[in-house]
């Protein structure tokens, strides 16, 4: 009976991990570009996506959750031929299966690229010992962070890879101090550009203040003394006391 029950589930299994296996997406570029410009990437699908990751440059990986079937993005290239790719992931459950597949196509870019990433600085997240920075690049750009307590920095901290989103994550700061950085990238095409100096400020040690208020003499309607409460409690002690005297009254009357 076991095995009678178990084939329908395998089939109905079977039948949707094929349904699945012949989804696919494809992805067209122009043929050609300029070094150096936006070149759209339009990509479609035929099933529902968890999330697409596209692929500009080697490198660089790009991750759209919860994109909709259809859509686009936008790749910046150098002087060459480059191939951008879109893999796209999708399944039963993005959570207990999940699958994915490769669609590309190539774009043959011409000229040559004199224009360097741009550089946007996020907003930091701060410690009182430590700080991690971020930064968005418009292209594919490999970058290093210098930071210090003063504009001349002192330490840096080189990134691998050809990446648009960066972070660092610094450690060893002191607290409640002023730190100065910077950053510099180079795009595939080995165009360098740097930020402006930035700044934050370490979260301090010191911990909140607090003064020991002596206890209130006398009643205070709000804090010392709750008049609410002690006239609730001396009713109910009354209405006891009323009572246990009325029982009392009735087994002598009822003695006599």
């Amino acid at each position: 009976m076991r095995v009678v029950g178990f084939l329908p589930a395998l089939a109905l299994f079977a039948l949707v991990v094929a349904s699945f296996a012949a989804a696919a997406c494809s992805v067209s570029a122009p043929s050609s570009a300029s070094a150096g410009s936006p070149v759209r990437i339009n990509v479609s699908s035929s099933a529902s996506p968890c999330y697409w990751v596209y692929f500009c440059d080697v490198g660089d990986a790009v991750s759209a959750p919860q994109a909709p079937s259809s859509t686009f993005f936008y790749c910046m290239y150098a002087e060459g031929v480059h191939v951008p790719s879109v893999r796209y992931y999708w399944g039963l459950d993005c959570d207990f299966m999940t699958f994915f597949d490769l669609c590309e196509d190539s774009v043959s870019v011409t000229g040559v690229d004199n224009r360097p990433p741009v550089i946007t600085l996020l907003t930091p997240s701060v410690s009182k010992t430590g700080a991690t920075l971020r930064w968005a690049a418009d292209e594919s750009a490999k970058c290093f962070l210098e930071y210090g307590r003063t504009t001349a920095y002192g330490s840096r901290v080189d990134l691998a890879g050809f990446f648009r989103t960066h972070w660092v994550d610094v450690a060893g700061l002191s607290a409640s101090m002023l730190y100065h950085y910077r950053v510099s990238c180079t795009d595939v095409g080995g165009l360098s550009s740097s930020t402006k100096d930035a700044s934050f400020v370490t979260l301090s040690l010191q911990k909140t203040p607090y003064s020991k208020v002596a206890p209130a003499i006398g009643l205070a309607p709000s804090s010392a003394f709750e008049w609410d409460s002690f006239l609730v409690g001396l009713v109910s002690a009354f209405a006891v006391l009323a009572a246990g005297l009325m029982f009392y009254l009735f087994r002598i009357n009822k003695t006599v």
